[in-house]
């Protein structure tokens, strides 16, 4: 069987879900740090986009003298772009904030080690796992060398270098990181269920899914998804991407109505919070197409696809032409 496309974030998030250290910085706004990220959670993103962008405009005006200032509040607006799917923007908005850091900090600083990750993290949506592999690297290493082997901002940077791994198909590489990742976060302080412990979770059971070890992987995608429904609440995106790959799981299998149930939860889901245009959304529509055709519902099928390109083409005229192989059937 041809395997659907996995959700992108598979990424994981993105959108706090630390397969990052996502790196929101409310020090860096111009309106309170507070209302920023609180819209950020509640997935408000065109509200989050103007504030960071007021944040952005303020930042520069003092950019002779507080260059970090700048970078952390691109960093913001690039997160706000990211979720929102407008990859290329986020894609410059992260460069430049890592160039200021660098510049301004040396290329051993932490704020830099974000940059990297927040980076090499849009390389694994992109498909560019050469440059991502080198920007996790070297955010690991950064992050060792200041905070200790064991700190859960390690655990991001590697499972972050593990999902490049997997993602361009180096498994034996993968599964260690994965698991170094989880023995530092499940030993970390703080609460048990937390994005980062989710993220980790949900890459190592995609990681067995890809293999084929659907024993391992459908316990790890339950305690993801049970995680994160916890955290985020039932209607957020983290969530949506545990249903769709946790579908996935189901489709390989050939368990089609448990796929089907689990792919229109997590369409809910993107279309009433991302839009009904957004990249994650012709994911789910282009997966959910494959299980219709596979049960002989050509029809409804056919219908899903032809909405899968539609949202294709709009994105083809957004500019995120790297993006279009995704959507193909």
């Amino acid at each position: 069987m041809k395997r659907p496309m996995i959700g992108s974030a598979a990424l994981l998030l993105v959108l706090l879900t630390g397969i990052t250290s996502c790196t929101l910085r409310p020090d860096a706004l111009n309106q309170p740090g507070a209302d920023f990220e609180s819209l950020f959670r509640q997935c408000r993103y065109e509200r989050a986009l103007d504030v960071a962008k007021e944040a952005v405009e303020a930042a520069e005006k003092k950019a002779e003298t507080d260059q970090p200032l700048v970078a952390r509040s691109l960093s913001n607006l690039a997160q706000v772009y990211k979720a929102q799917g407008k990859y290329p923007q986020a894609k410059v908005l992260f460069e430049r904030a890592l160039t200021l850091d660098s510049q301004a900090l040396g290329s051993e600083h932490l704020n830099v080690a974000s940059d990297m990750n927040n980076l090499a993290e849009l390389c694994l949506i992109t498909e560019e796992f050469e440059l991502g592999e080198m920007l996790a690297k070297r955010s690991v290493t950064i992050r060792e060398k200041a905070l200790g082997a064991q700190h859960a901002d390690v655990a991001a940077s590697l499972n972050t270098l593990a999902e490049m791994y997997r993602l361009s198909g180096r498994y034996a590489l993968a599964e260690p990181l994965y698991a170094r990742a989880l023995a530092i976060l499940e030993k970390a302080p703080g609460p048990n269920d937390r994005p980062e412990l989710a993220a980790t979770l949900h890459g190592l059971a995609m990681l067995y899914l890809d293999q084929g070890r659907y024993d391992l992987s459908e316990p790890l995608h339950k305690r993801a998804l049970a995680m994160r429904e916890k955290i985020f609440g039932p209607e957020h995106p983290a969530v949506a991407l545990s249903l769709n790959d946790f579908a996935l799981l189901y489709h390989d299998q050939r368990q089609y109505e448990l796929a089907e149930s689990l792919y229109l939860r997590s369409l809910e889901i993107r279309e009433k919070v991302l839009g009904p245009d957004h990249f994650d959304v012709a994911q789910t529509l282009r997966n959910l197409a494959y299980v219709y055709k596979a049960q002989g519902r050509s029809t409804l099928a056919e219908q899903l696809f032809t909405r899968v390109q539609t949202i294709r083409e709009k994105l083809h005229n957004q500019e995120n032409f790297d993006l279009m192989p995704f959507l193909s059937r």
